[in-house]
């Protein structure tokens, strides 16, 4: 299991890396990058894991961005040398997400 202790470590040592699919959510959900990792950084609570995910354990985290919105981020995470990758950005949607923005419908 992933701790947001481990996480917020990895990102403060700038010791992760954005994906390509990262990257392009971002833009489709008109994120900034910078913004949505200093959201995880300030207020991550990982609210979903993913211990058998393909290529490393994963986890999905919930942020609140400056504007108090809800982003989530999918992140892995290699323990052994303790690096993380941001997978994925999405802002929630209600049609999906309970208002808690942490239980799915």
């Amino acid at each position: 299991m992933i701790g947001v202790e481990e996480l917020t470590e990895a990102i403060f040592q700038g010791n992760f890396k954005v994906t390509l699919h990262a990257q392009q959510a971002a833009a489709v959900d008109d994120l900034e990058i910078v913004y949505v990792v200093t959201s995880v950084v300030a207020s991550g609570q990982i609210i979903e894991q993913y211990p058998n995910a393909r290529i490393s354990p994963a986890c999905l985290v919930l942020s609140t961005g400056l504007g108090g919105e809800p982003i989530h981020t999918v992140w892995g995470y290699h323990q052994p040398d303790r690096r993380a990758a941001l997978i994925t950005i999405y802002r929630p949607d209600s049609d999906n997400w309970q208002p808690d923005w942490r239980t799915r419908r």
